[in-house]
């Protein structure tokens, strides 16, 4: 709700930003074709991302002379994307963007403990469960080159380029178990999680169309496909813990030219 609710204000102050603009003396280029250019857009975007995040992974530990077992496996959802950021116009038709983009859901855990028996060889105990509500933020700073195709009144952009993510995943680290005489069965306690943070390089490539009520104002609508590999090592003598990051986002916003 904070997000929304600081989105919702950056909207009205770009849009009091425009409105002062307007009243002030314009300097504007005028290009061959006799249109006027202005070098500089600012872009302010609200929206929603995919989710689609699922990986897992298996550790092992020696326990009563056998070899157990932990299995995690995680599953994650869409959520809110809020993204501000400009364009810069090196010609009428080519420019370069950059923006920072804020992306925040939850992950869902499904965990298995494979323990052995402390007085029968070869008859492991399993216990299984599941925690819900796990965070996951995903911010990304977004670079790259931009083509654009303008019409009166309306502007198409098309863009790509490299990103850089900062990604920060909550695990499941830690499950205690216990087990009674005759020790058959096994039941699960208390779980531990901590947060991994990392850093992947990747692309990123989209477009957005933006329709101007005046050579100041305008609305958009964007569309942007991301992807950067995120490897985590969330516990000794586990396998790694891979996900793709970015995805799919649909977002509308404001666009203000000076």
């Amino acid at each position: 709700m904070r997000r929304i609710a600081s989105f919702v204000g950056l909207m009205v102050l770009a849009m009091s930003m425009a409105s002062e603009a307007q009243q002030e003396p314009e300097a504007e280029t005028v290009t061959p074709s006799g249109k006027t250019a202005r070098r500089f857009q600012l872009l302010v975007n609200g929206g929603l991302g995919s989710g689609g995040r699922s990986f897992g992974g298996v550790s092992t530990f020696t326990e009563f002379l056998e070899q157990g077992s932990s299995r995690r496996d995680y599953d994650g959802g869409g959520g809110f994307v809020f993204e501000f950021g400009g364009i810069y116009s090196i010609t009428p038709e080519i420019g370069i963007i950059g923006s920072f983009e804020l992306f925040s859901g939850d992950n869902d855990a499904v965990f298995e403990e494979i323990v052995p028996h402390p007085l029968l060889f070869n008859h492991s105990r399993s216990a299984s469960s599941e925690l819900t509500g796990l965070s996951y933020s995903e911010n990304a700073l977004h670079l790259g080159v931009v083509y654009s195709i303008e019409q009166p009144s309306i502007t198409v952009d098309l863009f790509g380029g490299p990103s850089i993510f900062f990604t920060e995943t909550e695990l499941v680290t830690n499950v205690s178990t216990s087990s009674s005489y005759p020790f058959d069965e096994l039941a699960l306690g208390s779980t531990r999680t901590s947060k991994f943070s990392e850093r992947p390089f990747g692309f990123n490539i989209g477009a957005a169309l933006t329709y101007r009520f005046t050579p100041v104002v305008g609305v958009s609508v964007q569309g942007r496909f991301s992807r950067a590999s995120v490897t985590l090592e969330a516990q000794p003598d586990s396998d790694p813990l891979a996900f793709d990051t970015g995805g799919f986002r649909v977002s509308f916003g404001l666009r203000l030219s000076f």
